[in-house]
């Protein structure tokens, strides 16, 4: 029968394929810290995470800054799947655990997988990744600390429009299928950094899809 042992092993193994080998990583900007990881994702794992989520596709939310409830906004009017435990099979979580080896933490510091689907005219526009203390996202700091990093991995390139813009310095980019990037949302003191506003731009046309996970400076409780 399953048991401890037997998921340990399980593990084992995963980590002998390399399931949390990341490619050397490009710096891109210094403030806000920002690295690409060229080819983070294969191909054919980038289509199986698009296929994974599909079903699971809703609209996107943000959380409202006065009540702490999340909600819809046009602010924020792409689709998204988050993948919670029971929606996820082996190969999601291999590809969960190399997202967090990009971004140097624990696999057990991230919060759940999201995956986005921007159509023609969707957007994000600029916003911040950390949450506020003593704001709605109070709560969540108790519990689980401060988003450090957000990793987001792209997993088409077959449109145009949509780059990630770091507003406050300019920085533009525009992955290929299967790169990462990780940019930090706090400063080297571990404050949330201004610098950190970034927006998703409009898709002009085609359809993005990109995979997003935050992480946590302690171990995640949901």
């Amino acid at each position: 029968g399953g048991g401890p042992v037997d998921a340990a092993r399980t593990l084992d193994a995963l980590r002998a394929l390399q399931i949390e080998t990341v490619p050397e990583p490009e710096p891109l900007s210094e403030r806000p810290l920002v690295v690409r990881f060229p080819g983070l994702l294969s191909g054919a794992e980038c289509e199986y995470l698009v296929a994974a989520s599909a079903r699971l596709l809703r609209a996107s939310m943000i959380v409202d800054p006065q009540t702490g409830q999340s909600r819809a906004d046009p602010y924020r009017n792409s689709q998204t799947a988050t993948l919670w435990p029971l929606d996820k099979d082996i190969v999601v979580h291999c590809l969960e655990r190399r997202l967090a080896a990009a971004a140097g933490l624990p696999f057990e510091h991230g919060e759940m997988l999201s995956v986005l689907q921007y159509r023609p005219g969707q957007e994000y526009r600029p916003h911040h990744d950390y949450l506020t203390p003593g704001g709605a996202g109070g709560a969540e700091l108790e519990r689980s600390g401060q988003r450090t990093h957000t990793v987001l991995a792209y997993l088409n390139d077959d449109y145009a429009g949509g780059e990630t813009v770091f507003v406050n310095s300019g920085l533009s980019v525009r992955g290929r299928r299967g790169d990462g990037i990780v940019f930090r949302n706090v400063d080297g003191g571990g404050e949330p950094d201004p610098d950190a506003l970034h927006a998703s731009l409009p898709i002009r046309s085609g359809e993005k899809w990109a995979a997003s996970k935050w992480m946590r400076d302690r171990p995640y409780r949901y």
